[in-house]
């Protein structure tokens, strides 16, 4: 069985928004994805400024 699940994360906090804090906004956004949905295979949308960025975690 193969689940897909669509998220979006939203960060309305301009400090993440640095460039050179991309390093801690994916490990917040892979620290959630293993929590939340480390089960199945999906497909984030990150919204923070400069560090916005799409992935694909496949199980």
């Amino acid at each position: 069985m193969i689940y897909l699940l669509i998220r979006r994360l939203f960060f309305d906090y301009p400090t993440l928004f640095k460039k050179e804090l991309q390093p801690v906004v994916y490990a917040i956004c892979e620290e959630l994805v293993n929590r939340l949905v480390g089960y199945a295979n999906t497909l984030l949308a990150v919204q923070a400024g400069e560090n916005s960025y799409e992935a694909e975690y496949v199980r």
